[in-house]
């Protein structure tokens, strides 16, 4: 599991790391659950806000009914 955030959107933002960890998580015989990126806009800006909180744990709720 992994939660990132990016500047860029997160399917172009964290991509190439995201693809990194499964890679690393298949030659190390680990198992991937997934991952969850919100985008940061700006550095004055509020990150976390109640609809990225929902998201981040509704992704966590997911992983829970996985294990």
């Amino acid at each position: 599991m992994r939660l990132m955030t990016c500047g860029y959107r997160p399917e172009k933002g964290c991509d190439l790391f995201e693809e990194g960890l499964r890679r690393y998580c298949r030659h190390s015989y680990l198992r991937y659950l997934g991952s969850h990126a919100e985008r940061h806009l700006w550095y004055d800006t509020v990150f976390m806000l109640p609809d990225k909180e929902a998201r981040t744990r509704a992704f966590a709720r997911q992983l829970l009914q996985m294990l």
